[in-house]
C-alpha cells in the first residue's frame, strides 16, 4: 500500500507569513526610531539661529570709562551722565580720569545710584564700615557674588524705625575691592534690585 505523505508546505505557509510580516514591521520600527533619533540629537538650524540672536538688554546703555584706575560699566539711558559733588547743589561732569570719586548718576526725578571708589589697604568689611552713617539702622548681608573673580558683597541698608513707613525698601549697598581700590555703590531707596545686578554684570577691569 503507497503511503500518503504528510503536505508540510500547507501547514508552513502561516508561519513564512507572520515571518514576513515581523521582518517588515522590524524594519519599519527602525526607520522610525532612526528618525526620531536623528531629530533629538542633531541641532538644527532654527535652534543655533535662536541661541545668536538672544538679545542684549544692555546693548544701547551708555558707558562710564576710567582710564586711570581701569575700569568700565554700562548704566541705562534714562540717567544722566555721571557728575563729581562739590557743595550742596553743585557738581562737576566726571571725565574718567579720576582716581578717587563720589560720581551720581541720577535720572533728574527720584532714582540714583552713587558710584564710589578710592585706594585702600583694608578689607570689605572695613570698606562697609566706612560707609556707616547714622541714617542706617540695620544692614542685612543679603548675598555674595563675583566680578571678575572678585567677591562682590550685597547689603541691604533699613531706614530706622524713627522715619515714616511708605512702603519703601532699603537702599543696596554693594562692595568689592580690586587692584588696590575699594569700590562701593550705593542705591536710593527703592530701587530696582535687578537693575543694579545688570549695571554690575557689565563691569570689568580693564588694567
Amino acid at each position: 500500500m503507497q503511503k500518503v505523505l504528510p503536505d508540510y508546505r500547507r501547514g508552513s505557509a502561516p508561519i513564512f507569513a507572520l515571518i514576513a510580516v515581523l521582518f517588515v514591521a522590524g524594519i519599519a520600527a527602525a526607520f522610525y526610531f532612526g528618525q526620531n533619533y536623528s531629530k533629538t540629537s542633531t541641532p538644527t538650524a532654527t535652534d543655533s539661529a535662536t541661541t545668536n540672536t538672544t538679545s542684549d538688554e544692555t546693548k544701547d546703555w551708555k558707558t562710564y570709562k576710567n582710564t586711570k584706575v581701569g575700569f568700565e560699566f554700562k548704566y541705562p539711558p534714562k540717567y544722566n551722565n555721571p557728575i563729581i559733588p562739590a557743595g550742596r547743589f553743585g557738581g562737576s561732569p566726571a571725565d574718567g580720569t579720576e582716581t578717587g570719586a563720589s560720581l551720581i548718576f541720577d535720572d533728574g526725578s527720584t532714582e540714583q545710584f552713587i558710584l564710589e571708589f578710592s585706594q585702600t589697604s583694608g578689607s570689605l568689611e572695613d570698606l562697609r564700615k566706612t560707609k556707616e552713617t547714622p541714617s542706617t539702622s540695620q544692614i542685612v548681608l543679603i548675598r555674595k557674588t563675583k566680578i571678575d573673580q572678585t567677591i562682590v558683597e550685597w547689603y541691604i541698608a533699613e531706614p530706622p524705625m524713627i522715619y515714616p513707613d511708605n512702603g519703601e525698601t532699603g537702599r543696596i549697598e554693594v562692595y568689592f575691592i580690586k587692584n588696590g581700590y575699594g569700590f562701593s555703590l550705593t542705591s536710593s531707596r527703592g530701587h530696582s534690585e535687578e537693575e543694579i545686578k545688570q549695571i554690575l554684570s557689565t563691569f570689568k577691569f580693564t588694567q
